[in-house]
């Protein structure tokens, strides 16, 4: 009973960071665009598909293909909402975290 209790105390605390993260998103999390952001809404205008040159530009010495497609449906189906790309970002590095831990 008591290792189970150990076992139970131990994945409350592995996975406090997880929660304290999404509470720390849901208090200061606003729908504001900031620094880098605003490079990317050309490409969420509304009737407008990007094509290849608009995704391979050149952006602070990288070309960042795979996030800006991320970027560019999650923004076409959330109407540029940001808090939409920070709990999706959110998701996928919980997620990576709980699988490394546990």
């Amino acid at each position: 009973m008591l290792k189970m209790l150990g076992k139970i105390f131990s994945c409350c605390l592995l996975l406090l960071p997880v929660f304290l993260g999404a509470f720390i998103l849901h208090t200061y999390g606003m729908n504001i665009l900031f620094q880098d952001e605003f490079f990317l809404v050309p490409l969420v205008i509304p009737d407008h598909l990007p094509n290849l040159e608009e995704l391979f530009q050149q952006h602070n010495q990288h070309r960042i293909l795979f996030p800006k497609i991320v970027y560019f449906f999650i923004s076409k189906a959330t109407a540029m909402n940001s808090l939409a790309v920070m709990w999706a970002s959110f998701a996928l590095v919980a997620a990576r975290y709980v699988a490394i831990v546990l």
